[in-house]
């Protein structure tokens, strides 16, 4: 465990000034590693003391690669949840039971995307996209990933962008799907004078795999590279432009079937099927909360808007080792438009909670009756079997940010034994902003809803008002209006002790410490005064501000030891203490910082690795104990009708083993696998909840993580065939998980199909088919936050909402190479 190199640039090196431990014989299923190697240098996996994946350019061409999730979901210990999109998915590893990204840090050729991966609404998959222009993807496992990087008590991710070539060369691939749309990427770069350039990036447009009926998926991406060498230098400048919608799906309404199963509720397909729709796209709540506000644009899903700027450079400073700059500054808008399921129910239950409510305002309704709210007639409507209540959302998150860091690695000898270090400084600088609207809105529990209205009527069928306005329940029942800094400077070393032969034994420290201030403004609800009860009570800000300023600092360390046992085996064992400093977004709730607080996390690993030229094999043992995370609650008051958080804190444990292996019985099959066997629980965990009306405590410990499963399994196979052919299968199966700590809301297992074909038309131009669940398995991988993680109110009900993977996809590309 050294550090993270800059992957792409080049170092002129001799034998002399790269010094090595005994070589070991190479395997052709050896893969190399540059993630967490001495600076400038690679290393084969089963050298390396910590447990890492690699995925390959070709593991990343027989695949959809237009996700990180969707990429990053090959990683033994990492459960991914990429059903929300190609952006804004989840990641939990080896069982830190935090959300978005929170529990890894995320780098592109070694920098970070963003600094802090945990930021609210700031997932860093919206602010970095897969095209032809990324090589691999290297992930860490735990062990060093927190000495490595800031924010990373899980793991670390580094995405690796192929290098300006040496020699003209150009590809670029135009693929479709079976719902549609058109993706054009491309990858091109030649030398330019002594310097070499590069060009990649996409554009696509869709309406999403779930069928929206609107252009949910709109723009793209582009990223251009400058390489040069001066003299013992190495320089690189890159720009990158992202202006990019996606698509955000949701929970989705559905139901529990016979023997435990779940199924698709009448008139909606759980595979296919989305709530948005056209309907939404005429509809904006914002301007009634606040008139100067941006509206609510579902059509923009996800909208990123990115300019980024990054210099990397290296050097040989005469000290028998490497010097290495890096610098990168962005700036960001990002808005995420969403449709939160908060309640489904029976249309009929709905309309009798609702005739009560009518009784008050209208001493002489007799029923309650539902319209449709963008019929210019108010049409009624019999919405089916089911209605459901939703928060239509709007988060603003500007994001500006610049951060640096150096490094300087070199190597020595001393009582018998060669050493390398590696020691550097990181800083960084981000402005803030968080800005959230949102109002209660009833739909059908249909495919494309539309919203409705709750009209109440007379015995004699006389129109008597509304309790709802527009499809609106209530206007305005969340605000959040935020604005911070903070500023992080960290300080970090690293040495490889090489003790003889066969022994090597690293240590990395990482001292960091950060400040955040800012002001977030008070709401307070206001009467609108309007003819029904959807205005009377809307949050709103009162100009009225309060500040927090707070500062953490924390030291990492990371302690290994690798035993070389024969040319082909390795033995490994690491222990881990780290601790991740609070998100700035954790004040936007709570400015007066007392739920903020730290997270220690310990992990111990012992690893084994067997390289051979038919097979490759990586076993690892895990332990993970994360202490004290806050565990936010959001819940919808029914009384109030507001939206409500609450923090608990919890600790956890994780232990587990992690398997990866891969077998060429011949020169034509490849068989991989991978393997999660885990035991992820809540160590100790108290949290007060409401039963029967009345609040008490209620102890989780020793219930299952929320959404982790306890099995994690994958084959896959890869047939080589003639012409330049190649045809592979993959099945992978999830064990079952549950959306609550109560363990009460089961999230069941399943087992997904999937495959690629690809074929060589000529020399330049390929042929791809890629196939995901294949089978069309309706799998859950999230239940519904809104309805509870501690005990969910979706428990144990007919109905309830969920968010499942995506339907049987069929995509087809074509490649041509120049």
């Amino acid at each position: 465990m050294r550090g993270v190199p800059q992957p792409g640039l080049r170092r002129q090196t001799t034998q002399a000034t790269r010094p090595e431990p005994p070589a070991l014989t190479p395997t052709p299923l050896a893969e190399l590693v540059v993630t967490g190697a001495h600076a400038g240098e690679v290393t084969r996996k089963a050298e390396t003391a910590y447990a890492v994946t690699v995925i390959s350019e070709g593991r990343l061409s027989s695949m959809d690669a237009s996700s990180l999730a969707g990429v990053v979901a090959l990683t033994p210990g990492y459960w991914v949840e990429s059903s929300g999109g190609e952006a804004s998915n989840n990641i939990r590893a080896r069982g830190v039971p935090l959300d978005g990204y929170s529990s890894v840090a995320v780098l592109e050729d070694g920098l970070p995307v963003q600094h802090d991966a945990g930021v609210g609404f700031l997932n860093p998959d919206q602010l970095f996209r897969p095209s032809m222009g990324l090589a691999r993807i290297e992930v860490l496992r735990g062990g060093p990933a927190a000495v490595l990087a800031s924010q990373a008590p899980g793991g670390l991710i580094n995405a690796i962008n192929r290098a300006p070539p040496d020699s003209p060369e150009a590809q670029i691939r135009v693929q479709t799907a079976n719902y549609g749309g058109i993706r054009f990427e491309g990858f091109a770069g030649a030398p330019w004078g002594e310097a070499r350039v590069s060009l990649d990036g996409f554009w696509r447009e869709d309406e999403g795999v779930r069928g929206t009926n609107f252009a949910a998926n709109r723009g793209g991406a582009a990223r251009l590279a400058f390489s040069r060498q001066w003299g013992r230098a190495d320089v690189e400048i890159a720009l990158k432009r992202i202006d990019d919608r996606v698509a955000f799906f949701l929970p989705v309404p559905m139901r529990q079937g016979p023997g435990g199963g779940i199924e698709s509720i009448e008139g909606f397909d759980a595979r296919r099927g989305t709530l948005l729709g056209p309907d939404l796209i005429r509809f904006d709540p914002n301007a009634r909360q606040d008139p100067q506000a941006p509206p609510f644009t579902i059509a923009d899903g996800t909208r990123v808007q990115l300019t980024q700027a990054t210099l990397k450079a290296s050097w040989d400073p005469g000290l028998d080792g490497l010097a290495e700059f890096r610098l990168s500054a962005r700036t960001a808008d990002t808005a995420r438009h969403g449709l939160f399921p908060s309640g489904l129910q029976p249309a009929a239950t709905r309309a009798s909670a609702a005739l009560d409510q009518a009784k008050v305002q209208f001493p002489t309704a007799d029923r309650v009756s539902y319209r449709l709210a963008s019929s210019p007639s108010h049409a009624p409507v019999t919405p089916g079997a089911a209605v459901i209540q939703g928060l239509a959302s709007t988060v603003s998150a500007p994001l500006d940010e610049i951060l640096s860091s150096f490094n300087l690695s070199g190597q020595g000898a001393a009582l018998g034994a060669d050493f390398r270090w590696n020691v550097g400084v990181y800083g960084a600088y981000g402005d803030y902003g968080f800005r959230r609207l949102s109002s209660a809105v009833l739909l059908e529990a249909q495919e494309n809803a539309r919203r409705l209205d709750l009209v109440v009527l007379d015995a004699s069928g006389a129109v008597l008002g509304s309790l709802t306005e527009g499809g609106v329940v209530r206007y305005g029942v969340q605000y959040d209006n935020a604005e911070a800094s903070q500023a992080t400077f960290a300080a970090f070393g690293a040495w490889d002790v090489i003790l003889g032969s066969a022994w090597t034994l690293d240590f990395g420290a990482r001292w960091e410490g950060q400040h955040q201030w800012g002001s977030v403004e008070l709401a307070a609800p206001a009467n609108l005064g309007g003819p029904t009860v959807a205005d009377d009570a809307i949050l709103r800000g009162t100009g009225e501000r309060r500040g927090f300023d707070a500062r953490h600092a924390t030291l990492n360390a990371t302690l290994g030891l690798r035993r070389r046992l024969t040319d082909d085996t390795h033995l490994f064992a690491r222990v881990s203490r780290s601790e991740r400093l609070p998100s700035v977004s954790q004040f936007y709730g709570d400015p007066s910082g007392l739920s903020v607080r730290k997270a220690p996390t310990v992990g111990m690993d012992i690893g084994l690795s067997l390289e051979r030229p038919r097979l490759a094999l990586y076993a690892v043992v895990f332990r993970t104990a994360f202490n004290g995370f806050p565990f936010n609650e959001t819940l919808v008051n029914p009384v109030t009708g507001f939206v409500e958080a609450t923090t608990s804190f919890a600790t956890s444990m994780t232990t587990g083993l992690e398997l990866e292996a891969r077998f060429e019985p011949t020169p034509w099959l490849a068989l991989d696998g991978s393997l999660t066997l885990q035991n992820p629980v809540f160590d100790q965990f108290e949290a007060r909840v409401v039963r029967d009306g009345l609040p008490e405590v209620q102890d989780f410990s020793g219930r299952q993580l929320i959404r982790v499963p306890k099995l994690m399994l994958r084959l896959a196979s890869t047939v080589t065939l003639p012409h330049r052919g190649e045809a592979g299968l993959v099945v992978e199966h999830f064990g079952e998980r549950f959306s609550d700590a109560a363990n009460t809301a089961r999230l069941p297992p399943y087992t997904v199909l999937s495959g690629h074909y690809s074929l060589a038309l000529s020399e330049r131009v390929r042929l791809t088919f890629t196939g995901a669940n294949l089978t069309d398995t309706l799998g859950l991988t999230e239940g519904n936050p809104r309805a509870g993680q501690l005990v969910s109110a979706d428990a144990q009900q007919g109905l309830f909402t969920a968010r499942p993977i995506f339907g049987r996809t069929i995509r087809a590309a074509i490649a041509v190479s120049f």
